[in-house]
């Protein structure tokens, strides 16, 4: 029996194919595993081109905002909390600005002894604003309050009992909204994982606890398919150290999973948004080796299992306090950082891909304090940041925004080059093939006459 040599082509094409195979997956998993280790170089300062405008609101009290939502005509609400109003006493405070960061109007909200709002959701016909009230007891009871688009109040509700009950965030969901927060009234331990569902007039439906004999918190909720995802932490392991927390509960508030993440030491979670396959919860770690606290992203698949884990930061404390999900792929994380920058403490913005891998990484500050505890997305690769700063404006702390446009380069990583090595061997390969087929096929045309 006689073999026919194999043809050049075929030998090439073979080689290629086999390099497709036995390299392809050598360079994702180094992609997938690349460091996650930030330094100074790959957090540069905001440049002078990427600024479009920073803004600060306040007075000459202590003004601190703790998030922001895009509203109409590009523009968005701020919501937080004033001393700057009433001397001695906290008073939630809202600003609404246009696309150029110019105040259009602004309203304060007061109950008890003093009032604080979180979060705010954008309605139908305005906003739904989430806070809390506080007593010269120290108690504290969760507040909502639904507004019109001009700041009119609707309604307002309270719901709490004698100890702390507080609330941190909220959701839409089809027949009402779902509130998130910590209790001491209700549930086993001494804070307890707080879940509150109301109608569309705030009507109290239920109201669920979480958690086991220590200290635990939610702070984060989404609605996806009619189910709850929730982000917090727990120490209901009784040593100290928090549990980077993730529950999923059905429309009634019933415990579908829960689950925790990170290391030996004290793992926070602090927000959460939706991935194509999963979830991605982001908060911080103090379970590092070589550094005081890191930011501490996880993903999961859709039923909670780990999908990677990672963190991010310099030598210092660093924490990612806002995630959101970007309009061109990939998740952009808003908090603040002691590593970077040129400030004791700077607004950190960075964005990640799919697989946590750093595409790119700002920070914006001045010489004292500034944190971002939201990020609003206006356009392609077209951020505002919004928190606080003492560094400039009227008082000890005032609101502050930044907004951002970074070039469309920016989205470019290392990790690209691995794609492009992928897709020409594996479009060589194909090309090759083909010449080998109808390479073959002529031949065996020539062997028939």
């Amino acid at each position: 029996m006689h073999y026919r040599r194999a043809s050049p082509i075929f030998r090439v094409a073979l080689l290629i194919c086999l390099c497709v195979f036995a390299v392809g997956p050598l360079i994702m998993k180094a992609y997938s595993n690349a460091s996650n280790s930030l330094n100074n170089s790959d957090a540069p300062s905001l440049s002078t081109s990427e600024l479009l405008w920073e803004k600060t609101y306040g007075g000459p009290g202590d003004d601190r905002a703790f998030c922001a939502v895009p509203t109409d005509n590009n523009g968005f609400l701020i919501v937080g909390s004033s001393t700057s109003f009433i001397p001695g006493k906290t008073t939630a405070w809202i600003v609404r600005v246009d696309s150029d960061g110019t105040m259009v109007w602004n309203k304060t909200y007061q109950e008890n002894d003093g009032t604080e709002f979180r979060n705010a959701l954008k309605t139908t016909d305005g906003f739904l604003l989430v806070g809390n009230t506080f007593s010269q007891s120290g108690d504290e009871d969760a507040w909502i309050v639904r507004i019109d688009d001009q700041g009119n109040v609707l309604w307002n509700k309270m719901i709490g009992e004698e100890k702390l009950d507080k609330i941190f965030s909220a959701a839409s969901a089809p027949d009402g909204f779902v509130f998130v927060g910590l209790t001491d009234s209700f549930g086993n331990g001494g804070s307890d994982g707080w879940v509150i569902k109301t109608d569309m007039d705030g009507k109290l439906l239920w109201n669920k606890t979480f958690g086991g004999s220590g200290d635990d918190a939610f702070r984060s909720i989404i609605v996806t398919n009619n189910r709850y995802l929730i982000a917090g932490y727990t120490d209901s392991n009784g040593n100290g150290n928090y549990g980077f927390w993730f529950v999923k509960t059905d429309e009634n508030g019933t415990l579908l999973w829960s689950k925790t993440y990170g290391g030996p030491e004290s793992n926070k979670a602090y927000a959460l948004t939706g991935a194509e396959d999963g979830y991605i919860v982001v908060g911080d770690t103090h379970s590092t080796e070589k550094t005081d606290v890191d930011a501490l992203i996880v993903k999961t698949d859709l039923d909670g299992k780990l999908l990677w884990i990672k963190t991010y930061g310099g030598d210092n404390f660093d924490e990612a306090s806002t995630v959101i999900r970007a309009r061109n792929g990939g998740y952009v994380i808003a908090g603040f950082t002691f590593s970077y920058g040129k400030g004791q403490r700077d607004i950190w913005i960075f964005k990640i891909d799919d697989f946590g891998n750093n595409v790119w990484s700002r920070v914006y500050g001045r010489e004292a304090f500034e944190e971002a505890y939201s990020v609003v997305e206006m356009g392609d690769n077209e951020f505002v940041a919004g928190g606080w700063t003492n560094s400039i404006g009227s008082g000890s702390y005032d609101y502050y925004a930044v907004r951002m446009k970074l070039a469309a380069s920016s989205e470019f990583a290392a990790r690209d080059l691995g794609y492009y090595v992928l897709a020409f061997l594996g479009s060589t390969a194909v090309v090759l093939l083909g010449c080998l087929y109808f390479q073959l096929k002529r031949q065996k045309g020539k062997t028939k006459l």
